[in-house]
């Protein structure tokens, strides 16, 4: 429903962007945006890129026609290369309100977006006939707009506030209750993806072992690539054997008709857990004050979109990893230059647990946390926070012990109750029944889930257990 309702709200903000195209009064420079759109809709980009770059033309056209009002894009050459400056000028902050100079990045965008039209044009709009058209692979850049990006004295989009740590990361999207998502999540961070990654891999591309997942991306932006499941393993695990639909063709992460999903859907996903973990702090439903603080500082100060993930778990990667292995995990080239990007430039954890412990202020005595809990009847490995035995519903523990007798206990107690209730009351006895047929469960398994999950079948089963005792 909230998916349905996020992709509504996006065809809308693409029709608003549509309906200004006709307000242009140059008609000629209209036509060409029109044009340019259905080229985008046959290119195969979402809906998204469409509206950013419409939005970035039509600002241009408006632009252009406060200066040369006839001026259309056909009659762009060398000589306006200064009018295309002029207005990516326009988007550069005052270096007052904008030390770090992100606004680099808008001009970059805008830039990129102006770049695209043109080749367009050049290569295609202007051609006679289609067969006469470029492939856009082969296409060749007009000189008017072979402009340099400015360079941002930041190397990273994102400041250190900003990031994520693994322990904040794992903290966050433990509030996410859907298991597809939440395994969607964690896998952007175990394979240092890239949202659309994360969207190929199909269920058989992924090969269970005892404690953790491996598999391979089929074809992402540099080409497939093999990844390992760690922090994503269990719900991942989960997910599988949980999905709707077990052909190996079907990707693991689907709408609900199996097929795949597009990239902003990941995006839009991150923000509702941020908007739910919002809600959650607004109606005090997190108990513990230190969690609620933390995810306090998460809302008001994380980035929550997948790109900043991806970032953020490569700088995870690079404190531990030689830089060969951080380029094959996030699938780079061994001569890319980008690992200077995300390459911390705190100190690592390793050296920060160096420096405290020779100061004293921890010690190298504290044992690391297990990241598995063997079962101790059939050995099956569980996540360390699992009560019982994925496998075998045995306790992991003492305290899991008490709590299933207890639970055994008050069930004993329910179905006797609900035997008693169907003895003595005839249109009590017909509503069971007709639960019953209508699910397929016994009377067990009925009682669990009445006094578990329909409180008002259980104040009725309460009464009738009154009465009978008054009888008795």
């Amino acid at each position: 429903m909230l998916i349905a309702g996020a992709e509504q709200g996006l065809k809308q903000r693409l029709q608003k962007t549509l309906s200004r195209i006709p307000n242009l009064q140059n008609q000629v420079n209209g036509a060409l945006i029109f044009d340019f759109y259905e080229f985008l809709k046959s290119d195969g980009t979402s809906e998204t890129f469409h509206d950013n770059y419409l939005k970035t033309i039509i600002q241009f056209a408006d632009f252009v026609e406060k200066t040369y009002p006839n001026l259309t894009f056909f009659d762009f050459d060398d000589n306006r290369k200064d009018l295309i400056l002029r207005f990516l000028q326009t988007k550069v902050k005052p270096v007052e309100e904008d030390p770090e100079r992100r606004s680099f990045r808008t001009y970059n965008d805008y830039l990129d977006r102006i770049k695209f039209f043109f080749r367009w044009m050049h290569n295609v709009r202007r051609k006679q006939s289609p067969k006469d058209q470029i492939p856009k692979d082969q296409w060749e850049t007009p000189f008017f707009v072979q402009l340099k990006h400015l360079k941002q004295k930041l190397l990273s989009p994102y400041s250190v506030t900003q990031k994520w740590t693994l322990e904040e990361f794992m903290l966050a999207s433990s509030k996410e209750s859907d298991i597809e998502r939440r395994a969607a999540f964690r896998m952007l961070w175990d394979l240092d993806a890239r949202p659309h990654e994360v969207l190929l891999i199909k269920r058989k591309n992924i090969r269970f072992q005892e404690k953790y997942a491996e598999g391979e991306i089929p074809d992402g932006k540099t080409g497939p690539g093999g990844f390992v499941l760690t922090n994503s393993f269990w719900d991942v695990a989960t997910w599988y054997n949980e999905h709707p639909f077990k052909h190996p063709e079907v990707p693991l992460i689907c709408d609900s008709t199996g097929q795949a999903l597009q990239p902003e859907t990941l995006r839009k996903w991150l923000y509702e857990l941020r908007d739910k973990i919002t809600k959650m702090l607004q109606n005090g439903s997190i108990k513990d004050q230190q969690e609620a603080s933390k995810l306090k500082h998460f809302v008001e100060e994380k980035k929550w979109n997948p790109y900043c993930l991806r970032h953020s778990a490569i700088t995870h990667d690079s404190d531990y990893l030689p830089e060969y292995a951080v380029k094959k995990k996030a699938r780079w080239s061994m001569n890319s230059k980008q690992s200077s990007r995300y390459i911390s430039n705190t100190l690592s954890l390793q050296l920060k647990s160096q420096i405290l412990t020779q100061a004293g202020i921890i010690t190298d005595e504290k044992l690391a946390k297990p990241t598995t809990l063997n079962c101790p009847k059939c050995r099956a490995a569980n996540p360390p926070h699992y009560d019982q035995c994925s496998k075998c519903a045995y306790p992991l523990h003492y305290e899991a012990y008490l709590q299933t007798k207890e639970k055994e206990q008050s069930l004993e107690k329910w179905v006797d109750i609900l035997r008693k209730g169907m003895r003595a009351n005839t249109d009590f006895n017909k509503m069971v029944m007709r639960k019953l047929e209508q699910s397929d469960l016994t009377v067990q398994m009925l009682a669990r889930r009445l006094a578990k999950h329909d409180p008002e079948f259980k104040r009725k089963l309460e009464q009738i257990h009154r009465h009978n005792t008054q009888l008795s």
